[in-house]
């Protein structure tokens, strides 16, 4: 078996990004990556500007305290000043531009005027004072943002703050989705004896539209080596990847393996975790394939563990090894297990707590945690010892 770090590894190494790009509207680009890196043209901002509401003077015509100006001109936001008036003060608004010749502002709480003709200054500035300088936030030709970067809100307003109005970003992910098993079927359909829902299917389908992919669900496929070969020709015809669910086990109804092989090559099979230990990488026809495990819990972990850093190195997304911390346990593990263990957890009153059952057919389990908790092999848990944890909300952004 592989050890888990080894996977993840080899899977990243063994795709690269779309190559395929387009130019979008940037109101229309949250969540997408990036495909070129973007150099400002401008300023930000353009020129120095007052930081408050005050008087914008030449700090050094103020040779006492109190000292009163004539004001020469008005400037709120938005206008074009002329020069400062020597030994004048000028009415400056936050925002407005810094005149010519003026080099600090006075705050209006440190001055006394009753009119826009006099002002007396309280105190004596420094130069510099109150003045947010040109080229303060960024400066013509600073790199901005880089290729690979997934665009958040503020990456947006960061963009329009240098005048962007569209960007080159890569095209989406296209994924097919195929759930294996006779058993399953259609939520909205009466259960017969021995059948279950199908969990996995939209579970996976949303986990795969929040990365921003674009998804397609292939019809459910029943226990049948020809029908999972037709699936999988037919689904690799359009997607950059496959994404399956159970089958990849050694049964005899599991035939995924056989089906995948047969159509293309498995680089890596059983990989030494709990839970997922049945885990399928590789390529069928032009796709990369992932076969996760059929139990829904297991089909979670092992798709945050594995599938979404493959889904964000196939976007071109500039990948980061997940932020994990320790954080005492409020549980005890007493016998050693044989495997190293992802087992959900809450994080609570800073430390630990698991989730009672952690069976991989438990999904609720997934909805009352709101982290992984790393178990290593071979080792036992005492109440209050540190363990490693990864809060789900950053393994799945």
């Amino acid at each position: 078996m592989i050890e888990i770090e080894e996977a993840q590894s080899q899977i990243i190494q063994a795709v690269s990004s779309v190559s395929e790009t387009e130019n979008i509207a940037l109101a229309e680009s949250l969540g997408r990556i990036l495909a070129k890196n973007i150099t400002s043209e401008i300023n930000v901002p353009p020129a120095d500007n007052s930081a408050m509401d005050g008087f914008a003077v030449t700090a050094s015509d103020v040779t006492q305290s109190p000292c009163s100006f004539s004001v020469s001109q008005r400037i709120p936001a938005g206008s074009a000043p002329s020069a400062l008036t020597p030994s004048t003060a000028a009415r400056i608004f936050t925002g407005a531009e810094i005149p010519e010749n003026a080099d600090a502002v006075v705050i209006q709480e440190n001055c006394e005027f009753s009119d826009d003709q006099t002002v007396t200054l309280n105190i004596s500035p420094s130069k510099g004072d109150n003045i947010r300088r040109q080229g303060q936030d960024i400066k013509t030709g600073d790199l901005v943002l880089s290729s690979g970067q997934k665009l958040s809100p503020q990456h947006l307003g960061l963009l329009a703050s240098i005048g962007i109005t569209h960007i080159t970003v890569f095209r989406k992910v296209r994924v097919s989705i195929l759930s294996t098993g006779s058993e399953l079927i259609t939520p909205g359909t009466p259960l017969q004896p021995g059948q279950i829902y199908n969990s996995n299917q939209i579970m996976l389908a949303q986990l795969l539209g929040s990365l921003g992919c674009e998804v397609s669900i292939c019809p459910a496929v029943v226990d049948s080596l020809e029908q999972t070969i037709q699936r999988f020709k037919d689904a690799s015809a359009t997607s950059d990847l496959i994404v399956s669910s159970g089958g990849v086990s050694v049964g005899d109804e599991d035939h995924v393996k056989a089906a995948a092989e047969s159509l293309g090559n498995l680089n890596l099979w059983k990989i030494n975790i709990k839970p997922g230990k049945p885990l399928a990488f590789g390529h069928i026809a032009n796709s990369k394939f992932l076969g996760l495990p059929g139990n829904p819990v297991s089909a979670f972990v092992t798709f945050i563990l594995f599938g979404i850093p493959l889904i964000k190195t196939l976007q071109g997304q500039n990948h980061q090894k997940p932020m994990s911390f320790f954080l005492p346990s409020n549980f005890a593990i007493d016998k050693p297990r044989r495997r190293p263990e992802f087992i959900r957890a809450r994080i609570e009153n800073n430390a630990v707590e698991k989730f009672p059952n952690q069976s991989s057919g438990v999904l609720s389990s997934t909805c009352w945690a709101n982290a992984l908790a790393f178990i290593p092999d071979n080792k036992t848990i005492t109440k209050g010892e540190l363990i490693e944890v990864f809060p789900l909300d950053l393994l799945q952004s």
